[in-house]
């Protein structure tokens, strides 16, 4: 039986380990116990083999993680996760999921769900640099080259970002900053 649910942490959180490393790991963790990130994990037959976090800042929402097992890859589970949090949130709310150019299977996933994808030079470009920092501190992106957004109000809704600044810069402190510093201590 496949089952969504929001318990089973340790098991996806080395499932991130397995799939994505140390690095990777820590910041999910220190997302989860700052209060920030939800997260929600795939089981089948009573066994994980899949999770997301998520969290969101007014009407956006930031996919944060999704990692499926090596073994259920390619079965449409990380469809699931994703459709899941948009379940959770509704159609009144900008998704955002960031990854790098050269990972197709998230591109696939995300372009599967109508997500569009926006280079981060479109973004500098289109709506500069500004927008840009916002965008990348929303997300705590800074690995990877492009954003996927789904938003009935297209991408300018990265233009509205201004409004919510110093929530931005508490979230990315909190998030981003704040575990990176604690690398370091």
């Amino acid at each position: 039986m496949l089952r969504v649910v929001d318990t089973g942490l340790d098991h996806f959180l080395k499932m991130i380990y397995r799939s994505m490393g140390w690095f990777h790991e820590y910041y999910v963790e220190a997302c989860i116990r700052e209060g920030i990130c939800k997260y929600l994990v795939l089981e089948l037959d009573d066994h994980v083999i899949g999770g997301i976090t998520y969290y969101s800042l007014e009407e956006y929402v930031v996919i944060y993680y999704v990692v499926v097992d090596e073994d259920h890859r390619r079965r449409s589970y990380g469809r699931v996760l994703v459709s899941s949090v948009e379940e959770l949130y509704g159609d009144n709310h900008v998704f955002i999921a960031t990854t790098s150019s050269d990972n197709h299977g998230a591109l696939k996933l995300f372009d599967s769900l109508n997500y569009k994808p926006l280079y981060e030079e479109e973004v500098l470009n289109e709506f500069g640099a500004k927008t840009l920092d916002l965008v990348l501190k929303l997300t705590c992106g800074y690995e990877d080259d492009v954003f996927m957004i789904k938003s009935s109000k297209g991408y300018r809704v990265l233009e509205e970002l201004d409004r919510y600044e110093e929530e931005i810069v508490e979230l990315w402190y909190r998030i981003c900053y704040k575990p990176w510093r604690n690398l370091f201590t």
